[in-house]
């Protein structure tokens, strides 16, 4: 079955200094991810190449030069196969520069398994321009879950060779704290994010009903 749905909606979704989490006397139960597999195209149809497809509704800010992991780029044919995606309903967003952003929701992901036939088409985001960001900013994606008040805001993708990626985060942390401070949304989480390259903020994190805190610092980024 092909779902097809144009979303114009915005996303919803460093070096470790101090408080490196230790599992050496902790359990994590470790499950595996299952697979999408589909195409992206525009508008008229015409299949997209390089769009960067991941699960979530987020956005990735990404090094200067860098990938991400969570991330991959549809090919020539605009086809797309993303792994690793947590088990469970999920939403898989496509971004693209020159055809925007398209989410399909709702997409039942099984542990091991293959989805066939999925259908992203990106739609122009609206017009009235974002909040200007400082310059810096940790290098993820998000998401979010769940509706207010009780939304979590989630990490769904974490740049290679990033600060955060050497301070230890990881797809699928839940942000809990920022600074101290409980982010209310996605976009809340990522004004708290954004500041001076080489200023640092401390992430607080839940991972497997494990709780960290992470020392991250901030770096210049594109989308």
């Amino acid at each position: 079955m092909r779902q097809t749905v144009a979303d114009l909606g915005e996303a919803r979704l460093h070096r470790g200094l101090s408080h490196r989490a230790d599992f050496s006397n902790r359990r994590v139960d470790l499950v595996e991810g299952g697979e999408v597999e589909g195409e992206v195209v525009d508008q008229r149809g015409e299949r997209i190449e390089g769009a960067r497809v991941m699960a979530g509704s987020g956005g990735g800010y990404l090094p200067v030069g860098k990938g991400a992991r969570g991330v991959v780029l549809s090919d020539r044919d605009g086809h797309f196969l993303l792994s690793g995606v947590h088990p469970g309903s999920a939403t898989i967003t496509a971004v693209s520069g020159a055809a925007g952003r398209g989410s399909v929701r709702g997409v039942e992901v099984s542990s091991g398994r293959t989805v066939r036939g999925l259908r992203i088409q990106p739609a122009p985001q609206g017009s009235e321009p974002e909040a200007p960001l400082a310059a810096g900013t940790v290098a993820i994606g998000l998401g979010e879950r769940g509706n207010a008040p009780n939304i979590e805001v989630v990490v769904v993708s974490v740049a290679e060779s990033s600060e955060a990626e050497r301070a230890g985060v990881e797809p699928g942390d839940v942000i809990s704290a920022l600074d101290g401070v409980r982010p209310t949304s996605m976009a809340d989480a990522r004004a708290r994010l954004s500041g001076q390259p080489g200023s640092d903020i401390v992430l607080e994190l839940t991972r497997a009903s494990a709780a960290l805190r992470l020392r991250v610092l901030r770096e210049a980024t594109r989308r």
